[in-house]
């Protein structure tokens, strides 16, 4: 048989068109759409960069140590390699209830809230006068932060893209090797030029960045082709929930009622 030429660029681009056509068409009200693109490229970037502040802050500790030993003396080396972990412990055993209050609450509430935090730990940080104060505002408050930021840039991401998932997660993944390049370079001589404090602040104002692109998180429910049909169930169950709940009896804050009882008028 002769050999069967390949189809032009022009009819396989017509294809794909045609297939997310059809896949707009097909999307249920039930069913989850991956808008594949669009303002999701935006939360690809802003998920770029939140891992090369937040993740790699946490991961360039090791430039901090030398400060700390700096200003606290050579004793406080092996205590201060605990900060480190402990940040690092912190913000992975808070997965869990990082992806649910991203559930229940909102996604951009807890990267706004995270990025927050992150800056604050190391605002704190730079006002530290005594060692045990660290443990407090890297090890405890900066691990919060991160745990909330890097969470719910990940969760964002997986909303927006299923075919290109690998992809997508590859280039976020690869934000905290990235921002272990970029903050300890930073840090180092930000700490060497301007000092343990006015270092740390200038850190600060570049963590604070995070909470700016957790405002550009958006839900990828905007683009699903039924959101009216979506949104009209969702007003019609309010509705329904809100009669329920005029037609409920209110109890009482204090029941008196069991005083009435016979049997425990005799037992008093």
């Amino acid at each position: 048989l002769p050999p069967v030429d390949p189809p032009p660029a022009s009819v396989t681009s017509i294809n794909s068109k045609k297939k997310k056509q059809q896949e707009a068409k097909q999307a249920t009200i039930r069913q989850h759409y991956y808008p594949e693109g669009g303002w999701g490229w935006i939360i690809l970037l802003c998920s770029l960069c939140v891992q090369v502040l937040s993740h790699g802050l946490q991961l360039s500790f090791g430039v901090l140590i030398l400060a700390i030993v700096r200003r606290w003396g050579p004793d406080k080396n092996a205590s201060a390699c605990w900060v480190g972990s402990l940040s690092l412990c912190i913000s992975l055993l808070l997965s869990p209830i990082t992806i649910a209050t991203c559930r229940m609450k909102s996604t951009r509430l807890t990267a706004v809230v995270g990025g927050l935090l992150v800056s604050l730990g190391i605002l704190f940080t730079s006002f530290a006068s005594q060692f045990h104060q660290i443990f407090i505002s890297f090890g405890f408050i900066v691990g919060v932060g991160v745990g909330f930021v890097r969470d719910s840039s990940t969760l964002m991401v997986a909303q927006y893209f299923k075919r290109k998932r690998e992809f997508v997660e590859m280039i976020v993944v690869s934000g905290s090797g990235l921002g272990i390049i970029l903050i300890s370079m930073f840090m180092r001589s930000a700490i060497k030029e301007v000092g343990w404090r006015v270092g740390l602040q200038s850190i600060t104002g570049v963590c604070t960045v995070c909470s700016i692109l957790g405002m550009f998180y958006r839900s990828a429910t905007l683009y699903h082709p039924q959101r009216r049909a979506i949104l009209h169930l969702k007003s019609q169950k309010r509705k329904i929930k809100d009669k329920n709940k005029a037609l409920e009896e209110k109890l009482p804050f204090f029941d008196f009622s069991a005083l009435s009882s016979r049997t425990f008028q005799i037992i008093l």
